[in-house]
């Protein structure tokens, strides 16, 4: 008899337990990343993107090991660039590579659009280029490393034109993007 009362009863537990799991309500949670596509600013027929670096500096993090560099400028679209869908880029070159950084233009962004933007930079790089794609250049910076004291440091050494085979690569850029977005019933946010 205690053993049809045990199994009656662990059959009425789990029964209640599978049944309160199924009643809970839906919930939007984040239980898949979707990858996010950006895009380079495509310009029509006879028409282009112009852009050009006001400001550069490097520095070194306080307590950071590695060097920074940081540009400033403006990029003048040739259309309304749809943030964050839109990218413009800069990009790092070496005597064997070139790499781009997808900057996203910000939301409602201007025609003409003032950039600020810092990245780490390895000690091999020789120039910095503000990018309207992986191939089109429109303002780099030569960059030279300088030994003082035991400590080699990165100095912008002055404009270098756009055509300079020191920056002829084209700077491969990574143009996706991680989203976590949480999905479900009501999820006016996911993509």
């Amino acid at each position: 008899m205690n053993r049809i009362i045990r199994a009656v009863s662990v059959a009425v537990a789990a029964m209640a337990l599978a049944t309160a799991g199924t009643m809970a309500p839906a919930v939007a949670t984040p239980t898949s990343s979707k990858t996010v596509q950006l895009k380079w600013l495509i310009c029509p027929e006879g028409t282009s993107n112009t852009g050009w670096i006001d400001s550069s500096r490097t520095y070194q993090p306080e307590g950071g090991t590695h060097y920074r560099i940081e540009l400033g400028g403006t990029i003048v679209t040739c259309s309304q660039p749809y943030a964050p869908w839109y990218v413009f880029g800069l990009g790092t070159y070496t005597s064997t590579d070139a790499i781009g950084r997808a900057v996203p233009f910000s939301a409602d962004a201007p025609r003409t659009y003032d950039f600020l933007s810092s990245f780490p930079i390895r000690t091999d790089v020789q120039a910095v280029c503000l990018l309207a794609n992986e191939t089109t250049r429109l303002d780099c910076l030569s960059i030279g490393w300088v030994t003082e004291n035991g400590s080699t440091h990165p100095v912008i050494e002055g404009a270098l034109p756009v055509d300079s085979p020191r920056v002829a690569m084209p700077a491969v850029t990574d143009l996706t993007r991680p989203g976590d977005n949480p999905v479900g019933p009501g999820c006016g946010l996911c993509l």
